[in-house]
């Protein structure tokens, strides 16, 4: 791929703990002006995941989640939606996203700016593999999942604590308030596809009531509270039954790993 960078045969290599800058980097559309994208494991696995980063940027600890993915048979692009590769600010991230007004931040009914990206990157994704995609959202990309997950290429998806756009800890989004529009939350629920919310029962910064309508629009199967006040269920503050979890989509997409 355009920009790749030299990395031992990926089929080979266990990922954890692997320098974020030293990950292979190509550009999507274009290999000259298109978005910058990380790569980790090996590019012909029959399960490819698009792992969008969170508020702080795409982090070292981002590549550390993406490893244990890539350990379960994975191999993962990580879009760079904002800052620099290795950024870890949600203080910076949250300039750079307000400035780049990727994401819906705080209006209702809105199709984030990033999503026909997103829908484009996953036809190129299956086109190119042969197998559709599993996307991952993580706190302000949580919600971008709604408005790729109705399309052909898209197997399922994750919504890890979706917070954009911001509300009140106790506020009750409705359809147009999950961080896409009202009617691509519909078309992604009739989809029928594999799909989970995650999210800490406590958590101040992903409102309850967010589950609650995700539970009703796709199933009480489709989410999985943790206990706890923390908020990033996969990354910094891990919890090892949010992670099985995914585990568990990626099988019923995939099937079970070889």
């Amino acid at each position: 791929m355009p920009g790749a960078l030299a990395f031992p045969d990926p089929s080979t290599v266990s990922f954890q703990g692997v320098d974020v800058n030293t990950l292979p980097q190509y550009r999507f559309p274009d290999p000259v002006s298109g978005r910058k994208v990380i790569r980790a494991g090996d590019p012909s696995s029959p399960r490819p995941v698009i792992l969008l980063h969170e508020l702080g940027g795409l982090s070292q600890e981002t590549v550390d989640y993406a490893a244990a993915l890539v350990d379960a048979g994975c191999v993962v692009h990580m879009p760079l939606i904002f800052g620099s590769v290795g950024q870890q600010s949600a203080a910076r991230g949250s300039i750079q996203l307000c400035w780049s007004r990727q994401l819906t931040l705080l209006f209702s009914d809105r199709r984030p700016r990033i999503a026909d990206w997103l829908a484009e990157f996953c036809d190129h994704l299956r086109d190119e593999n042969g197998h559709p995609v599993v996307v991952i959202g993580m706190c302000a990309t949580g919600g971008v999942v709604f408005s790729v997950l109705m399309n052909d290429s898209v197997g399922g998806a994750v919504a890890a604590q979706p917070s954009l756009p911001f509300r009140p800890a106790k506020s009750r989004p409705d359809l147009a308030s999950l961080g896409a529009t009202a009617a691509d939350v519909r078309a992604s629920a009739e989809s029928g596809k594999p799909f989970v919310g995650l999210r800490y029962q406590d958590d101040r910064i992903c409102p309850a009531g967010r589950l609650i309508q995700i539970a009703e629009t796709f199933g009480e199967d489709s989410t999985l509270e943790v206990p706890g006040n923390l908020h990033s269920t996969l990354v910094y503050d891990q919890n090892d039954d949010a992670r099985q979890r995914v585990f568990v989509l990626l099988d019923e997409v995939f099937g079970p790993n070889d």
